[in-house]
């Protein structure tokens, strides 16, 4: 909870432009480690990323009916 308390700080210190280039510095960053990855390698990855995708998804769902948002 510390740590989404001093999170929350620090987002709200940053302005548009620090956010900009944020944004920009990940964009180009997630290029060069996606360039970088063989193509063996490929497939079990973007198992893995989909595996996690899907559980956060299922995790969200149920957030959202224990809460009664979703009936």
């Amino acid at each position: 909870m510390i740590l989404l308390e001093a999170t929350g700080a620090f987002l709200k210190t940053l302005d548009t432009w620090d956010i900009i280039y944020i944004l920009i510095l990940a964009a180009f960053l997630g290029v060069e480690v996606i360039s970088n990855v063989p193509a063996i390698l490929h497939t079990p990855l973007m198992s893995g990323a989909n595996a996690i995708h899907g559980v956060v998804i299922i995790g969200l769902s149920l957030i959202h009916i224990s809460q009664g948002i979703v009936r």
